[in-house]
This record gives C-alpha cells, structure tokens and sequence, in this order.
C-alpha cells in the first residue's frame, strides 16, 4: 500500500513539475515578446513605420498644394530621411543630385574641382586668376597653346 501512495505522489509531483515549468517556459517566452515590441516601439520613437510615410504624404500633399515651396519640401524630406535612416542630410542630398543625372562638387571647390573664390584653395580663385570658369580644367592649356602658335 505504502509503494502505491508513494508512486502516486511522485506522479502528482512530476505532473505539477510539468505544469509549472510549462508556465515558466510560458511567462519566458511572453516577456521576450514583449521587449521586443518596446526595443521596436522605442526605435520609431514610438511611431510605426507608416507613420512617417503618412507625414511625407502630408509634406507631397502640402508641396502640390502650394502651401511651402519645393525648397522647404526637399528640406523637410531630407531631414525625414536622415532622422530615419541615420545618413547625414548632405550625403543624402549629394546621392538625390547623383540619382538625377547632376554633378556634385565637393565643398569648396566648383564642378571642374578648382578652389572658390574665397575658399580655403591654394588659389584665390577669383578673377584675373588665370581660370576661364567655363573651360574645365583639361582644355584650360589648349587654348594657350593655339594662341601661341
């Protein structure tokens, strides 16, 4: 009799051994859950990621309807962009420019890559500087030349 009460304990044992680590496995995997979601929640600052398509709908719409100019709409963009992509504004704006077909010069120089007038070059860049501002740098010496044939 004794051996029958003793394996029925060890099986209500076992069973509620069961029961509580199946709660424990429970109450784990509900908790990774959730700071998941809060991790996520925090990332968009508690936004969800439609919400900034939605305000540059909003912008477009605002763009469209004549209330701010393009300029402060690519301004605004921009800055979207950069809040949420974590690209600094300018190397977002230098790829849009690249993206269309346009050239990008590097600060403080023009598009043929010599110094602005005021800029911290070697030349000043300004005039009587011996730079046409017109001719890239490669044709600045054929027209020396033909001059002095």
């Amino acid at each position: 009799m004794q051996t029958v009460l003793a394996q029925s304990a060890n099986a209500q044992a076992t069973q509620q051994t069961l029961l509580w680590s199946g709660v424990l496995i429970v109450i784990v995997l509900a908790g990774f859950v959730a700071l998941l979601l809060l991790k996520r929640w925090l990332d968009f600052g508690g936004k969800t990621a439609g919400d900034s398509g939605g305000f540059l709908d909003e912008l477009r719409a605002l763009r469209d309807a004549g209330k701010i100019t393009e300029d402060e709409y690519e301004q605004t963009r921009l800055r979207v962009l950069s809040k949420s992509s974590g690209i600094p504004v300018e190397e977002l704006r230098r790829r849009a420019i690249e993206k269309a077909g346009g050239l990008v010069a590097e600060p403080g120089f023009d598009l043929a890559g010599r110094p602005l007038p005021g800029g911290s070059g070697s030349s000043s860049g300004g005039p009587g500087d011996g730079h046409d501002r017109t001719t890239p740098p490669e044709q600045e010496g054929a027209g020396d030349e033909e001059r002095s044939a």
